[in-house]
């Protein structure tokens, strides 16, 4: 799942996305990492060069 950054904390994944099968999500380094913790090992955290 490819996701921006600023979508992550801002409804419930399982409204948009749900997670009943394996998964990894991708996602642009410009968020909140606590909001990150509820993907546990299953996220890859794509550096943007951006700060």
């Amino acid at each position: 799942m490819l996701v921006d950054h600023s979508k992550v904390d801002s409804a419930p994944v399982s409204y948009w996305a749900p997670l009943d099968r394996e998964h990894t999500v991708i996602v642009d380094d410009g968020g909140d990492p606590a909001a990150l913790r509820v993907f546990g090992d299953s996220v890859l955290v794509v550096p943007t060069g951006r700060d």
